[in-house]
């Protein structure tokens, strides 16, 4: 490993906020400098991150948790899908990149199951919506995934949380790599929150939603998002996948399929 990413790495795990914020910003930069793809130096580092984010003493666990999920719904796939898509005769360029990519996803999978260990726990719903976020990520796991999700959401009243189980379960079940046969199961799970007593979770579902569906929906979602937005604001902006974006942002976001 480089001595400036072993430095990071040092700096994430110390008991100085600050300082760990600083490194996380630094990896991030390094790792995932746009957040669409997985650096070279990921496969080393993202393993090591994973072990801090399910560490209780890492000072900034939530938001280490949050930075990977984040990082694997986003960009895990990345060089595999432009690989595909390019000339077969091409396909070769992207080798070394594919297996760094490859190299990541197994480190995530194999934190799976602590991370949803972690979801389960009762303590802070930051992190507890982390995990959510992570999990959310685990596409090709989404059949196990999804009815665990649908169980934990039923177990939680807090609606910053319920928000992100929600976003993970829209993201396993209805997003652009879900499998096709459980699209409509899901789809019809998800659409229970638009009648949720939470505002914040109507609005939540409304975008969770709005994302990934058809245009033929979108006038009713975005007419969900104004009737909730006013109550719904809060609660909505405490979610983990929101991170302080803008609702705005939530309501023009369109997930490749």
């Amino acid at each position: 490993m480089k001595a400036e990413l072993r430095l990071l790495i040092d700096g994430l795990s110390g008991s100085d906020e600050e300082g760990a914020w600083k490194a996380l910003e630094g990896l991030e930069v390094a790792l995932t400098p746009q957040g669409l793809v997985f650096e070279k130096d990921s496969p080393e580092c993202i393993p090591l991150m994973l072990e801090l984010a399910l560490k209780e003493s890492t000072v900034i666990q939530a938001d280490l948790m949050r930075y990977l999920g984040e990082s694997y719904r986003s960009a895990v796939w990345t060089w595999r899908r432009v690989r595909d898509e390019d000339d077969a005769e091409r396909r070769y360029v992207y080798d070394e990149k594919v297996a760094w990519e490859e190299s990541v996803s197994a480190s995530y999978e194999d934190a799976l199951p602590r991370v949803l260990t972690l979801a389960r726990l009762a303590g802070d719903i930051r992190l507890r919506g982390a995990c959510a976020l992570l999990l959310g990520g685990a596409v090709d796991q989404g059949k196990a995934l999804v009815p665990v999700l649908q169980e934990l959401y039923g177990q939680v009243g807090e609606e910053p949380l319920r928000i992100d189980v929600i976003e993970a379960v829209a993201n396993l079940g209805i997003g652009p790599r879900s499998d096709e046969a459980m699209r409509p199961s899901v789809a019809e799970w998800l659409r229970l929150g638009l009648a949720d007593p939470a505002a914040g979770v109507r609005l939540g579902t409304a975008l969770s939603l709005l994302a990934r569906v058809g245009a033929e929906e979108h006038d009713m979602l975005r007419e969900a998002v104004v009737d909730s937005v006013h109550r719904g604001t809060s609660a909505l902006e405490s979610a983990m996948w929101m991170f302080g974006r803008p609702v705005g942002w939530a309501l023009e976001r369109r997930l490749r399929r």
